[in-house]
């Protein structure tokens, strides 16, 4: 015999010991009966606490902890070493003082003109 079945015949004696023992008043059942009913459903909740870490199995739930620590801490390290703010190239920095500029578009397609005119007015002034 191996030991699920010495187990099984074990509750199975133990059982129809119980059974053919003295019976008991209804008061006594009674109280026995309340309190197998608090046991199970305090057995359920822990059980169902622990299965919301371990997607059901109670013995995983630690291995469910320790692998959202880990998750968190991979989180955090990345954070911490991935630049937040690169440098802006030169050839993108010109882009970016256009587009945020006072002056219109026009003024940038003329602006050879007016660097000529200022180059004019210092000569003759």
């Amino acid at each position: 015999m191996n030991r699920n079945e010495d187990n099984a015949a074990f509750v199975e004696r133990t059982r129809q010991a119980l059974e053919q023992g003295a019976p008991l008043d209804a008061e006594t059942a009674d109280r026995l009966r309340q309190a197998r009913r608090r046991a199970v459903r305090a057995a359920g909740r822990r059980a169902w606490r622990a299965g919301l870490l371990s997607g059901g199995h109670p013995r995983l739930a630690g291995a469910a902890a320790g692998g959202l620590a880990l998750a968190g801490a991979a989180l955090v390290a990345v954070l911490l070493w991935h630049p937040g703010h690169r440098p802006v190239p030169p050839a993108r920095a010109v882009d970016l003082e256009l587009l945020t500029s006072k002056n219109s578009l026009e003024f940038y397609r003329d602006l050879d003109f007016y660097e000529w005119l200022q180059e004019n007015r210092k000569r003759a002034g």
